[in-house]
């Protein structure tokens, strides 16, 4: 390292007698016992969040685990993600849990190779943009609900899943796609989500069942993807897809690689959380029968029998709040991963050098000390440490669509609730399902029951 001045050398010293004085976080005992390294990833897979969460009980805001070679830490504390976000954001690397998912997507690459797509994709989000969507989102939020079946048992969870991919699609794409492709497309990217449920040390170019399956789902997307660059829609306004086809024209296999990855990433970013979201949002008001009564209440003093606009959704704040509060209750983005590239003071603690470091959103959002009773959803509580709240992420790598999603998910609450109560059936245990999103275990059979108040045609 070549050093310039003297902030620099100051910085330099700075960070070496940091690290002398950094401690080892605390954690279970280091082993290289086949056995005993096995039970450990095989409790951690099969109950991550409990198995975390007994581990913060037991050694505080910081642990790490130490299986053979590998170091893994994990954090709750609101400073540490400042200081991995944010502060020594330039010590870290985007993590490897879901490389092979989005491969050279903009979630989890790093320096030039995040920086090219992010530029391209980052006026797809501006405000103006959002607010040009509303339009979409608005339209296949009402033919949804103007479809529905009224007291007929329906799965909750595929119906969502379904409008946010149709979002996504036609407004970042101008894409349209017919019920059967919609639904093959959600059963692909389904099946890439759950690549992550347990541990896989074998490499990815060995056939095993596993990996044949992936393979397959992989293979689909791919020729979904390659009709969409082939035969891009045509449409008066800018796109993504346009953008995208500008910036990074396909003239190499590598450049269609990366504009494959780019496209699954908004795919499955753009829809899994927002479907996520509403679904923990629809469960949790269906067992809170007076928070859905003050929803109603808002939506019906704002928008009233007509239909939601943009103009509304500033005026919606209980609305809002509610959402925010399932977010914090069920964080669809629960985990953030990143790997340390150098060795690193982090709150005190020592991080190593190829390390992985997991932020654990769930924990730090259910820490008794920012939100009393944690498990409660309480859409009136305030936010005693706005640093403890990041669904969205934090920092440079913040998600990019964060307010099209909180537009998304605002709307579609509101649109429901004018409509209809949403209750779940009868006897369902409500299970969460921690992959790289946090959904819900199985399917949620549920049922849309009329509000009795008349709405006008």
């Amino acid at each position: 390292m070549t050093v310039t001045n003297a902030s620099e050398v100051e910085r330099v010293e700075g960070h070496a007698l940091s690290l002398q004085s950094a401690k080892e976080p605390p954690g279970p005992a280091h082993t290289w016992n086949p056995l005993r390294m096995s039970a450990t990833m095989g409790a951690y897979f099969a109950q991550p969040l409990a198995f975390v969460g007994e581990q913060f009980q037991r050694y505080g805001d910081i642990f790490q685990l130490r299986i053979g070679p590998k170091r893994f830490y994990f954090s709750r504390d609101p400073r540490h993600f400042d200081e991995v976000l944010i502060r020594k954001a330039d010590a870290f690397a985007k993590g490897r849990r879901t490389g092979y998912v989005f491969r050279q997507g903009i979630l989890v690459t790093d320096g030039e190779r995040w920086r090219r797509p992010a530029r391209s994709i980052q006026p797809n989000f501006t405000k103006a943009a959002i607010g040009g969507y509303f339009g979409i989102m608005q339209r296949l939020t009402s033919r949804l609900l103007a479809d529905a079946r009224p007291n007929e048992v329906f799965e909750l969870d595929k119906m969502v899943s379904g409008l946010t991919l149709e979002v996504v699609c036609e407004s970042l794409f101008a894409q349209s796609l017919s019920a059967d492709a919609r639904e093959a497309l959600l059963a692909d990217l389904g099946v890439i989500e759950r690549s992550v449920e347990y541990f896989d040390p074998l490499p990815h170019w060995m056939p095993t069942p596993h990996h044949l399956k992936l393979w397959g789902a992989s293979a689909r997307i791919d020729r979904v993807v390659g009709q969409l660059l082939r035969n891009p829609p045509a449409t008066e306004r800018a796109t993504m897809l346009s953008k995208l086809l500008e910036d990074l024209p396909p003239s190499s296999a590598g450049d269609y690689r990366r504009l494959r990855d780019q496209i699954v990433t908004m795919y499955f970013a753009g829809y899994r959380t927002s479907a996520h979201a509403l679904v923990w949002t629809w469960c949790l008001l269906a067992h809170h029968p007076e928070v859905e009564r003050r929803l109603h209440e808002e939506v019906d003093a704002v928008i009233g029998d007509g239909v939601p606009t943009l103009e509304h959704l500033p005026r919606l704040a209980f609305t809002s709040r509610v959402v925010n509060e399932s977010m914090r209750v069920r964080p669809p983005s629960y985990l953030l991963e990143r790997i340390a590239l150098q060795d690193v003071d982090i709150g005190g603690f020592r991080v190593r050098r190829g390390s992985e470091v997991f932020l654990h959103i769930y924990w730090m959002q259910h820490d008794p000390r920012w939100y009393p009773e944690p498990h409660l959803f309480i859409p009136e509580r305030p936010l005693e440490n706005p640093d403890a709240y990041c669904p969205f992420g934090s920092g440079k790598r913040q998600c990019v669509g964060k307010n099209f999603a909180l537009q998304e998910i605002v709307l579609a609450v509101a649109a429901m609730a004018q409509r209809f109560h949403v209750r779940l059936a009868p006897g369902h245990l409500l299970e969460h399902r921690p992959l790289i999103t946090l959904g819900p275990r199985t399917p949620v059979p549920a049922l849309l029951v009329p509000r009795t108040r008349k709405l006008s045609a």
